[in-house]
């Protein structure tokens, strides 16, 4: 735990971690009202609702790593792989998809544990896929007992996160929110701590530059526009069934 404390303090900067956490923080609050409301829906409507969900968490998800690596300081030049890139966005809202559903329309404990396990996969297999497209002109090494630990630590809270939006009381919303927030920090920020780079020792002394900051505000704004919508789709649907 130390490690992560240092490569959050020592390694990023702050201002984009912020940004990055305040965005995963809301995303989740969306996520966790919109699967709340999932559960209460007939099953021919629920799975409709389950996959604007799965949808919202995997672009919150998404979006959350990605300002958190333009934060990441490197001492080295890196690049991305569009391609790779992109592919962890497919990753994480198919195994988004594939978790919510299971644990949504499920029954019992075990629903849960299953769909939650497969969300928390879909979160870490969406984050090392993202390293993988990080390029960078240096040499990596991973620690894996911290990537093992990442990986549990997303299976377990996730499975935690779906088990409050079902049994959590009043608060389920609320208590799935702060689990789902840390699920995703959490694994993201481990992560980085496995995530160990030396530069090549002929690139002179480097820093990000200032176009990550404007990448990052980009990148959040669009995500905040795809969160709104779906939660305007909810408020819209718990209007007219009111009425």
């Amino acid at each position: 735990m130390l490690r992560v404390a240092h490569t959050i303090h020592h390694d990023h900067d702050p201002s984009l971690v912020l940004l990055a956490g305040v965005l995963c923080a809301f995303g989740s609050w969306v996520v966790s009202r919109l699967y709340h409301h999932a559960l209460g829906r007939p099953r021919a409507q629920a799975l409709t609702w389950y996959v604007l969900t799965a949808m919202t968490a995997g672009v919150t998800i998404w979006c959350t790593h990605f300002i958190a690596i333009l934060a990441y300081q490197l001492d080295a030049p890196a690049s991305f792989h569009l391609s790779l890139t992109f592919a962890s966005l497919i990753i994480a809202i198919l195994g988004s998809t594939l978790g919510i559903v299971i644990a949504g329309l499920g029954r019992g404990f075990r629903a849960t544990v299953i769909g939650g396990t497969f969300f928390g996969l879909a979160v870490a297999a969406m984050h090392y896929t993202g390293m993988v497209a990080y390029r960078v002109q240096g040499t990596i090494r991973w620690d894996m007992g911290y990537l093992v630990a990442s990986v549990i630590i997303a299976m377990v809270l996730s499975v935690v996160a779906l088990h409050f939006a079902r049994h959590g009381g009043a608060r389920s919303v609320l208590k799935m929110t702060v689990m789902l927030t840390f699920v995703i920090l959490a694994l993201h920020f481990t992560g980085m701590a496995a995530f160990q780079v030396t530069p090549l020792a002929n690139i002179p002394a480097y820093d990000n530059p200032d176009a990550y900051t404007l990448i990052a505000l980009i990148i959040a704004g669009t995500a905040l526009i795809i969160v709104l919508a779906a939660f305007f789709s909810y408020f819209v649907e718990t209007r007219t069934r009111q009425e």
